[in-house]
């Protein structure tokens, strides 16, 4: 489960407010070119501690040409994603 990295409750609470809700949630089903790009990024990356759904999240964002991430979760930096906050 996950890259065994996590930061708890504790930044979301002291950061005062929760997000504003999304007006449109876009779905986007896996077709196999993203499980292929995703499990060659986590092979490919062995030395680093992420998660398969870390690598698609990764996948998909660069693909969608999305460069912010808004996470805890410094694998998102490491992988060249402006983090949020």
């Amino acid at each position: 489960m996950g890259s065994g990295f996590s930061l708890g409750i504790k930044p979301s609470r002291e950061s005062g407010a929760l997000p504003s809700r999304p007006t449109s949630i876009a779905k986007k089903r896996h077709d196999e070119s993203y499980f292929a790009a995703a499990w060659k990024l986590l092979v490919q990356r062995s030395d680093k501690r992420r998660s398969f759904a870390d690598c698609t999240s990764f996948v998909l964002m660069e693909n969608r040409d999305l460069r912010k991430a808004l996470t805890f979760d410094r694998n998102s930096l490491e992988a060249g994603f402006a983090m949020i906050p």
